[in-house]
């Protein structure tokens, strides 16, 4: 009797010991890592770091969207579902990963091989062991998956178990509307919240441990459309909350809302607007009223033509009306003489005088005018000289190391043109426009390198010139002010509004050129508007002595210079670059034409 109680005694701890090991986790492996030059995903579906910089993409596969992928201190951004395959933005210099998902074993901080380059795309390959068990509690558990539409309503999902009377949150659905959890046999109560949304309450029974159960809930907005229009170039605030400007279209949560149109240097105008759930309302907002004072404007010679923030009112002297309060910029031009500029304050209903003797001498700006199929444009002589090139200390701490040494360089003289390629020019050359924001004196963008070069090569067949992309040494001193330089930090100015269109005044888009105040050569945008392509390889600069260098000798990427509408000041600054594929086009990248 001892030795059998004994037998049976082993044989309940090996059952345990078996029951135990088949509750093991299944195994996810990293297959591989590899960057595919070919694949232009990220640059053609570009995210973006607080800095302007592009983020790495990373294609998971296969579809991954049980897991989820950290890389330790760098930010990541779900990229969702496409074709079995799963996207993850990630920020360059990533190193390093975890992967955890339930019902697997976690990979932690696991070396990727290499690092991470700002708008690369990536493949990783995963694979699985498939363990074949019994687990411990499978025959009292079931996967349960919600469904919830809208697939984009970010909902949060709780259950309370009807017997225990235990509530938990059960989880967030992702971007597909989907979330999915193990839960015991049993009855539940859930309910599905979103900002947006009524809350949703439903019932559910756990009691099979196959398949997968799927409830599928479609969420009842709880909000009213509120469409408002007011004069194009005031913003719109809500409850002080800026909307957009001229219109916007939203959805609102029922209530009562403090609508407002603001513009510099006006009166605001405001009304109340009533939101009812599921119903529209349109509202249209009084524009902001003006407030003005008057500008005096004399000169010698008279007859000099009168520019206010850069658009013409008339010759000298005149008294402009209805100027609006606040500074301004004056400019007065006459052939043969330097264009003289100066600021003034103009308060309400009071009288600015501006009283000017004009320089003889060369006009910044002024130069050779060439007219395509009907189109004209001005290429700006720019007299040869030498100067730093690199990261000069009125960059200070916003300066990259890939701007540096600091290197002296003598260039000869040259023409560059006076405003980016518009979109007119581009079609009187090509015959069609690629770029994404239409307009005949916007920039033309979404161009290649390789575009560029036919577009020249086009343009000198109809010319019989020799235009050309400017090599990086040349974009570089003309952005300065070449041998009329002050010393700017962007092109024409150390306020970067005063000369660009870029991330925090651009409305997220191109603007017609020649629009903001131009440089010491009188050359626009050469800060901000699109990024311009050079015609050098990119490479690492020497500390040597160079005389009209035209880059890197090898090297598959070309010289970006300028940055664009979509940037931050600091990488529109007159010594940064950046680097593109030759058969890179975005929507904020372009050209100027340099002879």
């Amino acid at each position: 009797m001892k030795q059998y109680a004994k037998g049976l005694f082993s044989l309940i701890l090996l059952l345990t010991f078996s029951l135990t090991a088949m509750g093991q986790k299944q195994q996810v492996r990293i297959e591989s890592l590899t960057r595919d030059p070919m694949d232009q995903a990220a640059k053609e579906h570009p995210q973006r770091d607080g800095n302007g910089d592009l983020y790495a993409l990373i294609k998971v596969r296969p579809s991954a969207k049980q897991f989820r992928f950290t890389f330790g201190y760098m930010k990541s951004i779900a990229g969702g579902e496409h074709d079995d395959e799963t996207w993850i933005y990630v920020q360059r210099n990533a190193r390093k990963v975890t992967v955890t998902g339930e019902g697997y074993e976690a990979i932690r901080d696991a070396d990727l091989g290499q690092t991470l380059s700002a708008g690369e795309t990536y493949i990783m390959q995963l694979s699985f062991d498939e363990v074949i068990s019994i687990r411990k509690h499978s025959l009292s558990k079931q996967m349960v998956q919600f469904q919830v539409e809208p697939a984009g309503s970010g909902a949060v999902v709780t259950i309370r178990n009807n017997e225990t009377g235990v509530q938990e949150m059960f989880g967030t659905v992702d971007a597909t509307g989907g979330v999915a959890k193990n839960l015991d046999f049993g009855t539940y109560s859930y309910q599905v919240m979103s900002d947006r949304y009524v809350t949703a309450e439903g019932l559910l029974t756990v009691n099979t441990s196959e398949g997968t159960l799927v409830e599928r809930v479609r969420l009842q907005s709880n909000t009213g459309t509120v469409v408002l229009t007011t004069a194009p170039g005031a913003d719109l605030y809500i409850d002080n909350v800026k909307r957009g400007t001229g219109t916007w279209q939203g959805e609102l949560k029922p209530g009562e809302y403090l609508v407002e149109a603001r513009q510099t240097s006006h009166v605001s105008t405001s009304q109340r607007v009533t939101v009812l759930r599921g119903e529209k309302t349109q509202v249209t907002i009084p524009s902001p009223i003006p407030i003005t004072g008057f500008v005096s404007v004399n000169s010698t010679p008279l007859g000099a033509k009168i520019l206010i923030d850069g658009q013409e009112v008339g010759k000298s002297p005149m008294n402009v009306n209805d100027v609006l309060i606040g500074s301004h910029q004056v400019t007065l031009k006459a052939d043969g003489y330097k264009d003289y500029t100066t600021s003034v304050v103009v308060k309400e209903g009071e009288m600015a005088s501006v009283s000017a003797t004009m320089e003889k001498g060369f006009t910044p700006g002024e130069g050779r005018t060439f007219t395509v199929n009907g189109v004209s444009f001005v290429m700006v002589p720019v007299e040869g000289g030498t100067f730093q090139m690199g990261a000069t200390s009125e960059q200070g701490s916003d300066a990259y190391d890939w701007e540096k040494p600091v290197h002296s360089v003598t260039l000869s003289s040259y023409s560059i043109g006076q405003t980016e390629v518009t979109q007119a020019l581009w079609v009187a050359v090509m015959g069609s426009n690629p770029s994404y924001c239409k307009g005949d004196k916007l920039p033309v963008e979404r161009v290649s390198w390789e575009d560029c070069q036919t577009f020249i090569a086009k343009l000198n067949q109809q010319t019989g010139m020799k235009f050309r992309l400017p090599t990086e040494a040349e974009w570089e001193f003309a952005a300065r002010g070449g041998r009329q330089s002050k010393g700017y930090k962007y092109s024409g100015s150390n306020t970067i509004g005063e000369v660009a269109w870029y991330k925090d005044n651009s409305d997220s888009t191109t603007h017609e050129v020649g629009t903001k105040r131009p440089n010491e050569l009188g050359l626009y945008d050469m800060t901000g508007n699109v990024w311009e392509w050079c015609q050098d390889r990119y490479g690492s600069y020497s500390s040597s002595s160079q005389t009209n260098p035209t880059g890197a000798s090898s090297g598959s990427y070309r010289v970006n210079r300028g940055g664009s509408w979509s940037n931050t000041a600091r990488l529109c600054r007159v010594t940064n670059r950046y680097d593109g594929t030759p058969t890179n086009t975005n929507y904020d990248l372009g050209l100027r034409l340099a002879l």
